[in-house]
């Protein structure tokens, strides 16, 4: 599966797979877009990969902002960078009501996907 997005001024990128492990895995952070601001039709392939067990329903959140985000608590497990904090407080910290910060935009979109062994059709 590649994951692209596109974004329209150039932003700073943060994607979160929320794995049917329940495992939170960080695929990008904090990665520099230059998008296309006349056109906002260009794309930017942000990660390559293969699904594996445990299959199910997963999410993806991507997150763009004009500004660095604040970093975020993770460790390694094996090949992922998995975020470490508690999902409320990852939450909170990316959404709500607060102070604006004069000239950052943020943004966010979501992808619910289903993840299946293609190989239980035998």
């Amino acid at each position: 599966m590649e994951l692209y997005v596109r974004a329209s001024i150039p932003c700073r990128l943060r994607v979160i797979y929320d794995m049917a492990s329940g495992q939170r895995a960080l695929l990008a952070d904090n990665e520099s877009y230059s998008g296309d601001s006349a056109k906002g039709d260009r794309t930017k392939k942000v990660f390559s990969f293969t699904c594996e067990p445990p299959f199910g329903v997963e999410t993806v959140h991507v997150f763009a902002r004009t500004e660095k985000f604040d970093p975020i608590k993770t460790v390694t497990d094996g090949d992922n960078i998995i975020v470490a904090e508690d999902l409320k407080d990852f939450l909170f910290s990316t959404r709500g009501m607060k102070r604006a910060e004069p000239g950052i935009q943020q943004t966010e979109a979501r992808l619910i996907l289903t993840t299946i062994d293609d190989n239980s059709h035998h």
